[in-house]
């Protein structure tokens, strides 16, 4: 019989060194899921977060449209402000609205304005009223 290390025979040898790295080395498979269910919620915490900031973007362009469509209708008001068209024109008192969808395709709504008379005033309200459709969000 040959004797290895230690006056050990080497199956005896292979089987003390299996049943040490048996407890010694590696995981468990709870550890593994345990692990891997950590990693899951954090990367559904930051992958909500990127939906969210997605969402708020969406929502601060909408905003910056609906502005600039607002500015751009009351420059064209802006030309017809004379006094003597007030009452024929686009400034006479009264509500107007119109469809946005052929003028911007980014967003689908309406842009709606009220023109008011100011009171011992030789000027003119205007209301601006935007709004449209959020349902992509």
């Amino acid at each position: 019989m040959i004797k290895g290390e230690r006056g050990f025979t080497p199956l005896q040898t292979l089987i003390a060194h299996s049943r040490t790295r048996r407890f010694v080395t590696g995981f468990t498979l709870v550890e593994v899921i345990v692990a891997l269910m950590v990693i899951l919620v954090a990367a559904t915490g930051v992958l909500a977060s990127f939906i969210a900031a997605k969402r708020y973007t969406v929502r601060a362009n909408h905003r910056i449209i609906a502005m600039n469509l607002a500015r751009q209708k009351l420059e064209i008001l802006r030309a017809h402000m004379r006094q003597d068209t007030w009452d024929s024109g686009n400034l006479s008192v009264g509500s107007y609205s119109e469809s946005l969808s052929s003028e911007s395709r980014l967003i689908n709504g309406t842009r709606g304005y009220q023109v008011q008379a100011v009171s011992d005033k030789e000027y003119r309200r205007v209301i601006m009223n935007i709004t449209w459709d959020e349902s992509e969000l």
